[in-house]
């Protein structure tokens, strides 16, 4: 900075200082996870529980915040357009915003069909960022089960035997 200055009559001054230094800046960096279970199973892989057609399927998120952001904006989706997740728990202080190191739980339900069934589980996230937009983080995760349709035949011959 420079200060310039004219005193008395017969005096003037001119005075400049600089300063000089580093600043740096810490950003906690956000992260997150979503494991998805099928009727309590992690079913990443095919062919996931064996599920008879019909009977009720529960589908249950985890979604863990693993960075070092707070993250105020949560969305859980599922690929599957019928399948509506539901928050159910885990926002243990209740200003829902998902602290670093909070899980929290969402379920949902349908109705197995037959045959191999995959979907998969999303998350996305969103934390303020005050040198620009907000910092999105996602995740997704896929889970399986094939339903079953188990059916036994019983076939009964009868053979001619003649009695005398």
């Amino acid at each position: 900075f420079t200060v310039t200055g004219q005193g008395p009559a017969v005096a003037q001054f001119n005075t400049s200082a600089a300063a000089a230094g580093t600043v740096r800046y810490t950003y906690a960096v956000p992260n997150i996870q979503i494991k998805k279970y099928t009727n309590g199973v992690d079913a990443d892989t095919p062919s996931g529980p064996l599920i008879h057609m019909g009977d009720p399927v529960t589908w249950t998120y985890v979604v863990s915040n693993i960075g070092a952001a707070p993250l105020p904006t949560v969305n859980v989706s599922d690929s599957d357009a019928g399948v509506s997740p539901v928050y159910v728990s885990g926002d243990v202080n209740a200003n829902t915003v998902l602290d670093v190191g909070e899980e929290w739980h969402y379920t949902a339900s349908g109705v197995a069909a037959a045959g191999q069934y995959s979907n998969t589980g999303a998350v996305t996230a969103s934390t303020p960022n005050v040198s620009g937009p907000d910092l999105v983080v996602t995740d997704a995760d896929l889970s399986h089960y094939f339903g079953i349709d188990p059916h036994i035949a019983v076939q009964k011959t009868a053979s001619a035997t003649q009695i005398t």
